[in-house]
């Protein structure tokens, strides 16, 4: 919805309060379940990337930083 220009409708209330519920102490977000698969190169047996992991104690950087970026579009005065 913030990329579509609609996450201040009065709609996205709800999901605007859930992700600040979320919130850790440490000020991050963690990334409590992962939607996503590892493929491991079958060669070297390493993944090619790594997505910070799942916890629900623990900050993962690419979920806090999209859900700052969320909750800045949400407060935003324009």
């Amino acid at each position: 919805m913030k990329e579509a220009g609609y996450i201040k409708n009065k709609r996205c209330a709800d999901a605007i309060s859930l992700l600040q519920s979320k919130k850790l102490d440490t000020g991050g977000f963690p990334a409590e379940a992962a939607y996503y698969r590892v493929f491991k190169r079958q060669a070297t047996g390493c993944s090619l990337v790594t997505w910070g992991g799942t916890n629900r104690d623990r900050m993962n950087e690419f979920v806090t930083v999209d859900a700052l970026s969320v909750l800045t579009s949400a407060t935003v005065k324009r």
